[in-house]
């Protein structure tokens, strides 16, 4: 990764993150503090043109982050709410983020020890979210991560160890790509093509679960209470006639602000432009499916 950052002529800004948490430290084959010491005297020695940082959960603050300073001989800052820094001896500061904590996966097993030293993920992500410089999640967790926050054009990609990436919280479950070597203007043109990329990008995730929630109130129930970000917008739109419903609303709105046009299937064409209660009919639509 340093010696492809070395090469390229404009080389973007590239964060190593490592998760840092009791699940990692309490495995069977457990990573121990001192791993992570050895991960960030190894960069320190080297000093490669990427930086290095750590991600954690909410539960663990003043924690893994001590831990982690007094191995390193390092002394902690905080930054927000969210933020530390682990700056080491000689001034170098190492950045840690603590996530608010997620109920799925295996991290459902200590619901019950770790739930009240949490936030919602509504909560966490609030303050993104509000005042004139409205952010999405796909931009908050790259800001999150900087501890700043401002509005920009930035958006986080994911990207899988099976090879499929997509924008986070930005694109349907159903847009991923398997990566072959693709350019990144192809990759983005790819996930334009969808109307809910579009939605997601303009009006953020949380506007998603609004029309969800009025769609299908046991789906945007279930998918809230995870509170998993990383799985909020595939678990909002895990249905196919939700997801349909969100296409077509999606679209309308693309065509109502003059950002698309409609050719083609009559049928489709009626009901994004003939001014028709499109939401109403979608909401029918999939209750009707439910029964």
């Amino acid at each position: 990764m340093d010696e492809a950052l070395r090469r390229n002529p404009r080389p973007p800004e590239t964060l190593l993150r490592l998760s840092i948490d009791r699940y990692h430290i309490d495995a069977p084959q457990p990573v121990l503090i001192p791993h992570y010491g050895n991960v960030a005297r190894a960069w320190q020695k080297l000093r490669p043109s990427l930086a290095l940082g750590f991600r954690s959960i909410q539960p663990d603050m003043d924690i893994v982050d001590a831990d982690l300073a007094r191995e390193l001989g390092a002394t902690v800052e905080t930054v927000n709410d969210w933020n530390r820094r682990v700056v080491l001896p000689d001034g170098t500061a190492l950045p840690i983020t603590f996530n608010v904590f997620r109920l799925s996966g295996k991290a459902a097993e200590l619901r019950d020890d770790l739930l009240e030293g949490t936030q919602t993920i509504k909560e966490y992500y609030s303050p993104f979210e509000s005042g004139s410089n409205r952010l999405t999640l796909a931009t908050a967790v790259n800001d999150a991560i900087r501890g700043a926050y401002a509005a920009g054009p930035r958006a986080a990609v994911t990207l899988n160890s099976d090879g499929t990436f997509w924008i986070f919280a930005g694109t349907a479950p159903d847009r991923r790509m398997m990566f072959t070597g693709q350019r990144f203007g192809e990759a983005m043109d790819y996930f334009f093509q969808d109307p809910i990329t579009h939605f997601l990008v303009d009006d953020g995730v949380w506007a998603l679960a609004d029309i969800v929630a009025g769609l299908d109130p046991a789906t945007h129930t279930a998918a809230v209470a995870k509170n998993d970000v990383a799985s909020l917008v595939e678990d909002l739109l895990a249905p196919d006639d939700v997801r349909l419903a969100v296409t077509l609303l999606s679209a309308q709105r693309m065509v109502d602000r003059d950002r698309a046009t409609v050719e083609g299937d009559e049928a489709v064409t009626e009901l994004l432009t003939s001014g028709a209660d499109l939401k109403t009919w979608c909401t029918d639509a999939v209750r009707g499916v439910r029964l």
